[in-house]
């Protein structure tokens, strides 16, 4: 399944900044692809369907799977500009989904640094206060991990969208399947003859 025929996201559980991440436009571990941008309530429900599984009840606002329960980057930054929020891609930012309160830039231990927070993450929870589910945060540099009381900010790794197969599957090539087809015709000719 994919968005509009262009993508396949794909989570990675290997928790940590993406490889390539560093302050500015950030990379995607892997050809092919850049971390998930999401500029649709559709991408979004799509995103949450797919890899989370949905939502078991949208009006307690749970979630049906816990283990995931953390946060995911996503591709978009404003460490260019503060508070000018674009996508690694360079799509048009119409979209967001931002959890209440978000973004914040919170500057204060533990969760900002001198630095604030200009990475997006995706997260996962119960009780979200966005408008759909796996409302978005922004974070620092390095994500967040062990936060007290706060297991969804948890970075548990991220999403990856593709614009290519990593695993292409070579099509045979149009002559082999020619003769191969001329072959299977001479041979109900002679069974017929």
């Amino acid at each position: 399944m994919d968005r509009a025929g262009r993508h396949r996201p794909l989570v990675s559980a290997r928790a940590g900044q993406p490889a390539g991440l560093e302050p500015g436009p950030f990379g995607c571990p892997g050809p092919g692809g850049d971390l998930v941008t999401i500029t649709s309530a559709a991408e979004q429900t799509f995103i949450v369907s797919a890899l989370f599984g949905g939502v078991a009840d949208p009006v307690a606002k749970t979630v049906n799977t816990p283990g995931l329960i953390g946060s995911w980057w996503i591709g978009a930054t404003d460490a260019a500009s503060e508070g000018t929020w674009t996508w690694v891609t360079g799509e048009t930012w119409s979209y967001t989904n931002w959890g209440a309160g978000q973004p914040d830039n919170n500057t204060n231990p533990p969760f900002g640094d001198s630095g604030g927070e200009d990475y997006a993450q995706l997260v996962w929870r119960n009780g979200w206060s966005s408008a759909l589910p796996g409302g978005w945060n922004d974070a620092r540099l390095t994500g967040y991990v062990g936060i007290a009381n706060l297991p969804h900010l948890d970075l548990k790794g991220f999403i990856v969208e593709r614009t290519t197969d990593p695993h292409p599957v070579a099509a045979p090539p149009a002559l082999a399947v020619f003769v191969v087809g001329l072959l299977g015709l001479a041979a109900v000719r002679l069974r017929r003859g």
